[in-house]
């Protein structure tokens, strides 16, 4: 298979959505030099993304957008790839991924990272077996056309629905399961989201919630720089701003505290039991048990 048969997809409709395309793009260029891009927008911001001239860029026009995330399984349908790795306008890559999962799908069909929250609407778990997660659609990868109905059910889906409520995840969902292509694992440090946790270096990082640092030159350079230097493992706390700023704000101090002592309440619990049995000199019920 020829390198010019995988790239990277892109779907930004929407004149917020081009602007975070514009920086995506811009990073994506600095880790993969050689990776193709194919952007799907509206016909009202066409020009304006040619004219970025993006070295091997191909630009798609989505003739009846509606502006939503649902632009997104209408312009996934079209892929000019046989390997496409899909990305939200809100990411930007940290260092070169696409090598690692090319090579991943030589052994799957669809790759997403599993969210791991409650489903957002009733039907989810009423409709489909529970045990099956929701998928973080901001990075998917992917083979086509083998994976066209996923798309093309996620299309249907979407397009029956009247409220846009829960995102477009619940229907991503369904329509994998629909098409009896459940998405295999895909690793977080390809899809670097707020308030997670890393043990390895980040590829990509993914604005879920913090589009506005995103869009800011001087905070996003700063949280970049934080992510690309400390050292693993580390974490990305509750207050996106106090991380941006930098470490040793107030924020910063409160949030790591509050998170130390998530993380260390069973040893304090541990220790205290081994004081009470140090000064009572009787063994707690757990310890009798065992004995």
């Amino acid at each position: 298979m020829s390198e010019q048969s995988h790239g990277a997809v892109y779907v930004a409709t929407g004149t917020k959505a081009v602007r975070l395309f514009e920086v995506s793009a811009a990073h994506l260029r600095e880790v993969e030099p050689t990776l193709s891009i194919v952007v799907s927008t509206d016909e009202a911001h066409e020009e304006r993304i040619r004219n970025l001239k993006i070295e091997d860029c191909e630009v798609q026009v989505i003739e009846e957008p509606t502006f939503t995330f649902f632009d997104k399984p209408l312009a996934l349908q079209r892929t000019p790839r046989d390997k496409a790795i899909y990305l939200d306008a809100d990411t930007i890559a940290l260092r070169p991924f696409s090598k690692e999962i090319f090579e991943a799908l030589d052994y799957v069909p669809i790759l997403a990272r599993s969210d791991g929250i409650a489903f957002n609407l009733e039907w989810e778990y009423k409709d489909y077996p529970p045990a099956i997660p929701q998928f973080n659609s901001g990075v998917i990868a992917y083979r086509f056309p083998d994976t066209r109905p996923v798309f093309e059910n996620w299309a249907r889906l979407a397009a029956g629905m009247h409220t846009k409520k829960g995102g477009d995840q619940p229907y991503f969902r369904a329509a994998c399961i629909e098409a009896g292509t459940i998405p295999s694992e895909l690793s977080s440090h390809y899809n670097f989201q707020d308030n997670d946790a890393a043990v390895s270096p980040v590829r990509i990082r993914h604005f879920v919630y913090t589009k506005g640092i995103m869009l800011d030159a001087e905070k996003r350079e700063r949280h970049l720089k934080l992510i690309r230097t400390t050292p693993a493992p580390f974490r990305i706390f509750r207050d996106r701003i106090a991380y941006a700023r930098g470490y040793f704000t107030h924020e910063f101090v409160i949030a790591l505290l509050l998170t130390m002592v998530t993380q260390w309440r069973k040893r304090i619990r541990k220790s205290s039991k081994g004081f009470i049995r140090a000064i009572t000199g009787k063994a707690t019920k757990k310890s009798s048990r065992r004995a």
